[in-house]
C-alpha cells in the first residue's frame, strides 16, 4: 500500500542534502562513487545494483567484500529511519546530521521541503521563530567509535549487555542509547543522548570499554 502524497519513484538518497550527498558508496554528487539507489517498493525497500568486472574479489563472477558492506549500509541506514516512521505511524523524524523525515510528504530528508514547512508554519502561527524552537531542548549526545576485531552479536556479549542494562536504568526515559557495528570499518559505534554531558559521557566510557574487553 502506498502513503497518500509519498513519492515512491524516486530513490531515498536523491533527497540527501547537498552537504550530506557525497558519500561514495550512495552520495548522488559523489560522481566517482557507487551510486547506490534505494526505493519502496509496495512495503518493501528494495535496492538494486549491477556491479562492474573490476568490482571483483579476486575471483571472477564475485563482488568484492567491501562493495557489499556498502549496499548493506547505505541501503539499510536510508531505509531504516523511514521503516521506523512507517511502523510507529510518526509524521516526522529525524537524525542530528540534519536529515528530517517529514513523514506525510516523502520517506527520506529533505531540507528544502523541509525549510517550506517550517516557513508554513511560522506564517500560520504569526509567531517568531526563535519562540517556537523555545519549545525544544534537545540533550546533549556523544558517541564513540571502538576498533574491534570480530563482530560478534552485541547481544551475545553478557558484559556489554549488562554495560547497557545499566545505562538505561540510569538514564531511564530521560535518554537513550545506540549500539551497533559499522557496515563498512571494523567498529563499534557507541552513542548516548542524556541531561546531563558528565553522565552521558561516563556511560559512553564504560560501554566502550566493555566492548573493547570482548572484541577490542
Amino acid at each position: 500500500m502506498k502513503r497518500e502524497g509519498a513519492v515512491e519513484n524516486k530513490a531515498f538518497q536523491d533527497y540527501y542534502p547537498e552537504e550530506f550527498a557525497h558519500c561514495y558508496g550512495c552520495g548522488p554528487l559523489n560522481r566517482d562513487g557507487l551510486q547506490i539507489k534505494s526505493y519502496w517498493d509496495g512495503e518493501e525497500a528494495v535496492c538494486h545494483f549491477t556491479p562492474n568486472p573490476y568490482h571483483s574479489g579476486g575471483v571472477p563472477g564475485f563482488a568484492y567484500g567491501s562493495l557489499i558492506a556498502s549496499l548493506i549500509d547505505c541501503h539499510g541506514a536510508a531505509t531504516a529511519s523511514a521503516a521506523k516512521l512507517r511502523e510507529k505511524g510518526y509524521a516526522l523524524g529525524g537524525e542530528k546530521s540534519g536529515h528530517v523525515i517529514l513523514g506525510d510528504h516523502i520517506t527520506t530528508g529533505d531540507g528544502m521541503l523541509t525549510g517550506l514547512v517550517i516557513l508554513k508554519i511560522l506564517k500560520a502561527s504569526q509567531e517568531r521563530f526563535s519562540k517556537l524552537r523555545s519549545v525544544l531542548k534537545p540533550y546533549p549526545q556523544v558517541m564513540e567509535n571502538v576498533p574491534v576485531r570480530e563482530k560478534r552479536p552485541i547481544l551475545e556479549m553478557e558484559g556489554v549487555v549488562r554495560a547497557m542494562k545499566r545505562a538505561e536504568e540510569k538514564l531511564g526515559a530521560d535518554g537513550r542509547i545506540l549500539v551497533r557495528y559499522s557496515g563498512t570499518e571494523m567498529k563499534a559505534r557507541v552513542m548516548v543522548e542524556g541531561k546531563d554531558q558528565s553522565e552521558i559521557e561516563a556511560i559512553c566510557q564504560r560501554i566502550s570499554e566493555a566492548i573493547r574487553s570482548e572484541v577490542g
